[in-house]
């Protein structure tokens, strides 16, 4: 099957975009899967609603897994807020609470101000250290493990999926089964 220019579309900008704008696509994909399941929720369509908080709860898993704990501080700290939203996505999903929904959309709102205010201040790829010895911080660390858009770091590593498609379809419709 032949991609749509919007898939096409799609692709070109994860594949040109700078870590910290593919982590910033990540959580607006992130908040529309989870408004979509609000919207379902109020309608009475449960498995909607379950579906998109299904597929909510892979991305935040995505965000999960992009991020190492023992680089700094900071980074345990939004380690915590991703686990929060996550243990609250499966908890507003099984519970059918549109409240906890609410919860999450303003910390995922919060995520997205910072990252955009990061992506206003920092358009361009991190510069790499000088001395290439040196361990740095990574932006948006390993994102998924290659499972949804490759190995994104602060020295500009980039390798993506030959299945790079598929993950613009992923980060369009919040699809992350890639079996």
């Amino acid at each position: 099957m032949l991609p749509t220019p919007r898939d096409a579309y799609l692709e070109t900008q994860i594949l040109t975009a700078t870590p910290q704008r593919l982590r910033l696509m990540l959580i607006e994909g992130a908040i529309r899967k989870v408004t979509a399941a609000q919207a379902a929720q109020d309608t009475g369509d449960w498995q909607k609603a379950s579906t998109d908080l299904g597929q909510c709860r892979d991305i935040v898993a995505e965000l999960i897994a992009g991020i190492d704990p023992e680089q700094t501080p900071v980074a345990k700290q939004v380690l915590g807020v991703y686990m929060f939203i996550y243990s609250t996505l499966v908890e507003a999903q099984f519970g059918r609470d549109g409240n906890r929904l609410l919860d999450i959309i303003r910390v995922l709102e919060e995520e997205r101000q910072t990252w955009r205010a990061l992506c206003e201040q920092m358009p361009d790829r991190p510069v790499p250290a000088s001395n290439p010895t040196h361990n740095t911080e990574e932006l948006a660390p390993p994102a998924c493990r290659g499972k949804l858009v490759g190995r994104l770091c602060a020295r500009a590593e980039y390798a993506p999926s030959p299945r790079v498609g598929v993950h613009a379809r992923c980060l369009r419709t919040g699809n992350t089964n890639l079996r």
